[in-house]
């Protein structure tokens, strides 16, 4: 945590959840 690569993994993932929000949800069902 704390590492620019990190923060730009949790950014780029948070982007993902928002501009698809239902498919995130499935995919954490899944897993």
């Amino acid at each position: 945590p704390g590492s620019p690569e990190g923060k730009a993994r949790l950014a780029l993932n948070l982007f993902k959840a928002s501009a698809a929000p239902e498919d995130s949800k499935e995919n954490i069902k899944e897993k």
